[in-house]
């Protein structure tokens, strides 16, 4: 409705409904090729589904397609299908892909092996999604990074403007997706990750994204979906990502009782979700969710209310603007809500603490914490 109303800013930075509804277009059209699998099998959902992935995961609902069993079970049957159409190549390391892939081109055109390995990258990064809601953390972020490798290689290779997948925004997106699926996978254990490796992703998706060109050069204003996915959530998503590896730093200095040096990171953490919040469009609720994890880890920190507390303002008047298109019934999913009432405690939190502070019985120099931290 805001978008038909034109009420959505494409500036400074486009609103999160653009990349939210162009994500919920892609999954709509993916559902319709679904739909007809069991009476008329068609190729072409899995392009849409890792589409509307990669721009806003949230938009993938299962419960549209009657719940996750029957929804994951007929996309499974439909990478299957489209396996077959395309013939994609197997999971295997890059060097068998780049092999492969070679041998095909000795006996075909790159018109002819292109779809294949199209095929290959939007079946791998399904997987990848399908694994990671299956608690299947280390297996998705392989199955992502076997994706990036060969997106990767086929730019150096492959320099045709007719091969979508190649092209630099669509290799950030992925890339983006995989510093996502990292962090999970360090968390599950035994993942070849460790948190310098996930800090060194992080900055290259920043790196690369700062030095990209949009194309066309009004792709703000004539596609505003593509612009903040390719170059706007790429960049707040590594200072969070940066912001996380200095808590897993902080949490194992806090385990060696080095409670200075854990502050420290804490302290590091905070100003990157704080980076991370600002990075995004302000109706986008991870801004509001980023601003509460500044304020959770300056708490972790031990910082002064006179630190705390400005971040705690932040949250509300964030809350404010991200409401307008994730506060609604329905919007949030029960993982999001639950941020939501921290940012909500949060809040609340500020405002006791400024009515002591009016009534004499605290200072901005007093260090607090939540109780419910």
């Amino acid at each position: 409705m805001l978008i038909q109303q034109k009420q959505l800013k494409r500036e400074p930075v486009p609103s999160s409904g653009f990349l939210h509804v162009h994500a919920a277009e892609q999954f709509k059209r993916g559902m319709v090729c679904l739909e007809s699998f069991r009476t008329r099998p068609q190729p072409g959902a899995l392009a849409f589904m890792a589409d509307a992935i990669l721009y806003d995961k949230r938009a993938v609902r299962p419960m549209m397609y009657g719940g996750v069993q029957v929804f994951f079970g007929t996309l499974q049957a439909q990478m299957q299908y489209e396996s077959n159409y395309y013939k994609v190549f197997a999971s295997a390391h890059i060097q068998q892909l780049k092999s492969e892939i070679q041998r095909r081109l000795k006996t075909s055109s790159m018109d002819t092996v292109y779809p294949s390995i199209a095929a290959s990258v939007h079946t791998w990064i399904i997987a990848a999604f399908l694994e990671d809601n299956s608690g299947k953390h280390v297996s998705a972020a392989e199955q992502c990074k076997r994706a990036l490798d060969v997106l990767q290689w086929g730019a150096q290779q492959f320099k045709d403007s007719r091969f979508d997948i190649f092209k630099p925004g669509f290799i950030r997106s992925v890339h983006r997706f995989h510093v996502c699926l990292a962090m999970g996978s360090y968390l599950q254990g035994n993942s070849g990750y460790g948190v310098d490796d996930i800090s060194s992703l992080a900055r290259e998706l920043k790196a690369e994204t700062e030095n990209s060109i949009p194309e066309p050069a009004n792709l703000k204003q004539t596609q505003p979906a593509i612009y903040a996915a390719q170059h706007v959530y790429p960049i707040a998503e590594a200072f969070g990502a940066m912001a996380w590896t200095h808590r897993m730093r902080g949490q194992l200095k806090e385990r060696a009782r080095a409670t200075s040096e854990a502050s420290t990171h804490f302290s590091s953490a905070s100003r990157f979700y704080m980076r991370s919040a600002n990075a995004y469009p302000e109706d986008e609720e991870e801004a509001t969710f980023m601003l509460y994890l500044a304020a959770e880890h300056a708490w972790m920190a031990k910082s002064q209310l006179s630190v705390t507390l400005p971040i705690c303002q932040q949250i509300e008047d964030s809350k404010s603007k991200s409401d307008v298109i994730w506060g609604g019934a329905g919007a949030r999913s029960s993982s999001t809500e639950g941020v939501a009432e921290k940012c909500r405690k949060a809040i609340a939190f500020r405002r006791d603490c400024e009515a002591k502070i009016a009534a004499g019985k605290l200072s901005l120099d007093d260090v607090r914490t939540p109780a419910w931290l």
